[in-house]
């Protein structure tokens, strides 16, 4: 694949020097021009290639990596973590009311940490449900931007 890429840088610059040595010599302004600017956008189209396809990948892919790992790894475990703990103060809570020896007072109080306990238990898991289709958003989003530049990379690489 390298030789493969260093054949076609080769044979790029040879194109646009050939496309340079046409401008030097044509008489007419507008196709001097023209050669000028097709020799350049020759040259850029292969250095804009090669960035795309050896250099950008590995950096575009660490980015992306931290990305998964800022956005969705470690705010879905905070969730989880959270969720586990409001589960089992929820258990507590409700073995706490059911117990007899408490006076009506505490069992009241009890009752409201239980319903301030279960709202706590719905919101997190709503927070873990939003946060999970919105992973899912950024993950076939990028799909699609990669899949994109997957095939204008390989139209221009076969041109």
């Amino acid at each position: 694949m390298v030789t493969f890429r260093e054949q076609r840088d080769v044979h790029v610059a040879k194109v646009a020097k050939a496309l340079e040595e046409c401008a030097a010599q044509e008489n007419v302004t507008s196709l001097q021009r023209a050669f000028s600017t097709y020799a350049e956008a020759t040259q850029t189209l292969s250095t804009d290639t090669r960035e795309l396809l050896v250099v950008r990948p590995e950096q575009q892919a660490m980015v992306e990596l931290a990305q998964i790992q800022d956005w969705a790894i470690v705010p879905m475990k905070r969730l989880l973590e959270d969720r586990d703990k409001a589960i089992k103060t929820l258990k507590k809570l409700q073995k706490d009311v059911e117990d007899i020896l408490q006076t009506n007072k505490e069992r009241e109080k009890r009752q409201r940490l239980v319903q301030d306990q279960k709202r706590r238990v719905e919101n997190v898991n709503s927070l873990v449900d939003l946060h999970m289709k919105r992973f899912e958003y950024f993950r076939v989003a990028k799909l699609k931007v990669t899949c994109t530049l997957q095939h204008v990379l390989f139209y221009l690489t076969h041109v």
